[in-house]
């Protein structure tokens, strides 16, 4: 493990990461707002969006893993916390499309002690397993969190999240800076995308691993860590946000391991 490393020598570092939310529409309200007289046609459907905006308090706000016809799963690992993500099987073909709502978080939020960032996400993490039962999904239409008041039902988007779901108010999870940000993201995204929060929109909580809170220090001349003969490389270890951009990192990171290790049997 990480910390198991850590107390052999190797070098960490906290790094900004992002926390937030699933947001779930009907797919076909997707289709209709992003390709709206094509949307029905088949080269291009299911339809997927990417949505951006910097707010007030000069926090990234952002669409993310955005699964067309897909499905919100539970992710956790440990017991006592509550983590969800998103997936879509091949055929992409689920009634809901989700994505993850994320919002940028750093040293201002969680403090500047090593592990500190970890210790935030773990908090928020049994936070929302205690605001439910039976790591059921806390929920709220986006409406409603706007409003800061529980959701009594739903309105045509049923959460795809399978060990159920309970309605809250997700203003009680995060903090107030968290909430902001949310809060302007999702009145921005209603400008951009017509409907995007009044369509019966549905968030549910919490969306916290999508990028690490440490990042595995390496040097800069040959991509080695404090530990000889470990190169740190992709989204795990922090220095990637998605599936290419790892790939390109391990690539570049194994030609400076070939590179290494060829002078030196040279």
């Amino acid at each position: 493990t990480i910390h198991a490393l850590y107390e052999r020598g190797l070098h960490l570092e906290n790094k900004p990461f992002p926390i937030g939310v699933r947001i779930e529409h009907t797919q076909e309200f997707i289709n209709q707002a992003m390709l709206g007289d094509f949307k029905d046609d088949p080269r291009l459907i299911p339809a997927r969006y990417t949505l951006t905006t910097m707010t007030s308090n000069k926090k990234g706000v952002y669409t993310f893993c955005m699964c067309p016809g897909g499905y919100v799963i539970p992710s956790e690992a440990q017991e006592g916390q509550l983590v969800i993500n998103g997936m879509s099987y091949a055929s992409r073909s689920g009634e809901n499309a989700n994505s993850a709502l994320l919002v940028q978080i750093n040293e201002d939020d969680y403090g500047t002690e090593l592990f500190a960032g970890e210790k935030y996400i773990e908090g928020l993490e049994k936070k929302a397993y205690r605001m439910t039962s039976d790591y059921k999904a806390p929920v709220q239409l986006a409406k409603d969190y706007l409003q800061g008041k529980v959701s009594q039902e739903l309105e045509g988007v049923k959460p795809t999240y399978s060990l159920g779901y309970e309605f809250v108010d997700l203003n009680t999870l995060f903090s107030k800076a968290v909430n902001q940000s949310l809060h302007e993201a999702l009145l921005d995204f209603e400008k951009k995308v017509p409907g995007f929060v009044t369509s019966g929109a549905i968030l549910s909580a919490i969306e916290s691993r999508s990028n690490p809170s440490l990042r595995l220090v390496r040097a800069k001349e040959n991509r080695m860590s404090s530990i000889y003969g470990l190169y740190p490389c992709g989204e795990g270890s922090g220095y990637a946000g998605g599936i290419v951009s790892s790939a390109i990192d391990g690539i570049k990171s194994a030609y400076a391991l070939m590179d290494h290790f060829g002078k030196e049997n040279a």
